[in-house]
């Protein structure tokens, strides 16, 4: 979880604002939040189409609909987790700060945690 995540200093966590100068590990989807997020993730699909998912979240992204409420959601028996997880993802990277995280801190926490060790020094992503 992203608190376990935490309290081994991972360096790469979005922290949304909580007040006054207090951040909070992860994102809140709430009554004000999942428009925006859906929202953000319908334009940039409209802008690039050739945005990449797999076939699953695909799938749910046909079965995503406008719910008697007014609200983007899954149809009746289906699933909407991946295309939330996805507007999530969208929304976060098209709006934080841009605070790069130095591959050095990364790799000393994979090192640290996980007995990694990059050989190369180049990480793929």
């Amino acid at each position: 979880s992203a608190r376990q995540l935490e309290s081994l200093s991972y360096p790469n966590l979005f922290r949304r604002e909580r007040g006054e100068g207090q951040r909070q590990v992860g994102f809140e989807t709430n009554l004000k939040t999942r428009p925006l997020i859906i929202g953000n993730l319908i334009a940039l699909f409209r802008e690039d189409s050739s945005i990449e998912c797999d076939k699953e979240t695909l799938r749910e992204m046909l079965t995503f609909v406008r719910g008697k409420n007014g609200r983007g959601e899954a149809d009746k028996g289906c699933h909407d987790d991946l295309v939330m997880a996805l507007a999530i993802a969208q929304y976060v990277a098209s709006s934080w700060d841009k605070e790069v995280v130095e591959r050095e801190a990364c790799e000393d926490f994979l090192s640290k945690h996980f007995n990694y060790e990059n050989k190369q020094k180049k990480l793929l992503w």
